[in-house]
């Protein structure tokens, strides 16, 4: 029998020492495992509801003087339409797909304010845009009057609008709004004609014309001024020939050529009259008036009784006629008349 002295060394346990770290691995991996697994076992991400659609508005329909009920805008915006702000407008605007919005669509026209509200307004324009101020006057052309009219609407986060602009397009009708700014009675547009239409033999378009625009009432200003002139020296003629019955060659020559006369004024538009003073009524206004002079010498006569035979010669189917020194009624043979002032 072998017998073995000293002390044993210890045998080391190598075998339980890996097992315990082999289960601590895998109880470490399955831990691991298991919290990578529930990581990607999520719950679905909520879908976003779907992006409201666009609000929009539009300015469909339009209503006023030569544009009847129902009228379309774009014919009325491509016709272009004229006006004056004696009339009334109704336009009208709308909500797709969102009629409940209607009645809360707001109007209003920039630099004059709100104007109403809902699917439809009813309006006049405002004279005082651009401004008008009496009793100035003016010795230039005005002008055209322009608007920007919107129509806006807004609910919760979102808002739309529509604009529409109004012009007056018409060279007569930026005359005819000073008959309105005047409160006097407007003319209608048929009744202005071009200067250059507004001419008669003895009688020039500047002459007839003593307004700010090219355009003038023209009326029987030109068949009554030939008249008159006619009636004038028919009178100085009879009067020549009475006087120097042996002057046959000089009457001969009145009545060939004639005895001119000047008018010094015909036609006025309402600033124009304002800023000379004229009646605020005037006659001038609306070519029922003209003012005459004699002009030239005429053999044996002095100017105070040519201004009663021009009297005289134009007083002929009932009209109004008398003579005037710087706006006042004086008789014609007074000192200073500047001329005759016919009422047609």
């Amino acid at each position: 029998m072998l017998s073995v002295s000293g002390p044993r060394s210890p045998v080391p346990a190598l075998g339980l020492l890996d097992l315990g770290q082999v289960m601590k691995i895998q109880l470490v991996m399955l831990l691991l495992l298991l919290s990578g697994c529930s990581s990607q076992v999520r719950p679905p991400e909520p879908i976003p509801p779907p992006a409201p659609s666009s609000l929009t508005l539009e300015i469909f329909g339009i209503d006023t003087r030569d544009f009847p009920s129902g009228s379309d805008l774009d014919r009325f915006l491509h016709s272009g339409y004229s006006f004056v702000t004696d009339q009334e407008f109704t336009l009208r605007a709308r909500v797709p797909g969102r009629s409940d919005l209607n009645n809360q669509i707001g109007w209003e026209i920039k630099n004059v304010g709100r104007i109403g509200s809902g699917g439809q307004v009813r309006f006049r324009l405002d004279v005082s845009h651009p401004p008008y101020t009496p009793g100035a006057g003016s010795r230039t052309p005005g002008y055209a009057l322009y608007y920007l009219i919107t129509a806006s609407v807004k609910t919760t986060g979102q808002q739309a609008a529509d604009s529409i602009e109004i012009r007056q397009t018409e060279p007569r009708d930026v005359i005819r709004q000073e008959y309105v700014n005047h409160k006097i009675a407007v003319p209608q547009r048929s009744e202005f004609v071009p200067e250059n239409q507004a001419m008669t033999l003895h009688f020039s378009k500047d002459e007839y014309n003593g307004g700010n625009y090219t355009y003038l009432i023209f009326g029987n200003m030109g068949k009554v001024a030939e008249e008159i002139r006619d009636a004038y020296n028919r009178q100085i003629s009879r009067d020549l020939r009475a006087s120097s019955p042996g002057e046959k060659e000089s009457v001969l020559l009145s009545q060939t050529l004639g005895y001119g006369l000047r008018m010094t004024s015909g036609y006025r538009n309402p600033e124009r009259n304002e800023n000379v003073s004229g009646a605020l009524l005037s006659g001038h206004q609306y070519g029922k008036a003209l003012d005459l002079q004699p002009v030239g010498p005429v053999p044996g006569k002095t100017l105070s009784q040519l201004y009663c035979i021009l009297q005289n010669a134009a007083s002929g189917s009932g009209r109004k006629v008398f003579a005037e020194r710087r706006g006042t009624l004086v008789p014609c043979d007074a000192s200073g008349v500047d001329h005759i002032h016919v009422g047609l």
